[in-house]
């Protein structure tokens, strides 16, 4: 605020969420489905309907708060997962719709998928991954211990200590 003398307001996470949605939609105007933004805090939901939005919430589901609220510990994790996702009940009527993932961990999660199915391009806008092979992939990430997470190439130093945590969110959402 006083350095660029702009006024700066920090959104909600049901904010977050529309804005995601928009920039989502500006790719696929059409899109029909479940819209998870997954940032450091939160994951944020916006149900899309054919380009229309939908409900919205948000969780404190973000790949380092959930490394924290899980004490380090992935099977903790899973269970907060499944505890704050049972939390938004009209989650479930998203149910075979397609899943838009977007945020920094997602990115990696796509580089890493992207990797293993030999994917001939390494451009993560717009690639898709079937739903079995999305959750089998998160869940043995969600599982990972660091000496094999740290194997993984192209994932950063720092992303490697929270990639489990948001893979476990992506799981829980498959």
């Amino acid at each position: 605020d006083d350095i660029f003398s702009v006024k700066v307001r920090v959104v909600t996470g049901n904010e977050e969420a529309r804005l995601s949605a928009i920039g989502a939609l500006s790719g696929s105007a059409n899109a029909n489905g479940l819209l998870a933004d997954l940032g450091g805090g939160s994951c944020d939901f916006m149900e899309l309907n054919d380009g229309a939005f939908g409900r919205n919430d948000t969780t404190p589901l973000g790949h380092l708060r959930l490394r924290e609220l899980s004490g380090g510990s992935r099977e903790a994790a899973r269970k907060e997962v499944s505890r704050h996702l049972s939390k938004v009940p009209w989650l479930n009527s998203v149910d075979g719709r397609t899943l838009y993932l977007t945020g920094g961990s997602c990115r990696a999660l796509a580089r890493v998928f992207i990797d293993q199915v030999g994917y001939p391009l390494h451009v993560i806008d717009g690639f898709t991954l079937r739903c079995g092979e999305a959750r089998r992939m998160s869940g043995v990430l969600a599982q990972a211990g660091p000496d094999s997470i740290s194997q993984i190439r192209g994932v950063s130093t720092s992303r490697q200590r929270t990639l489990p945590y948001a893979a476990a969110v992506v799981e829980g959402l498959l």
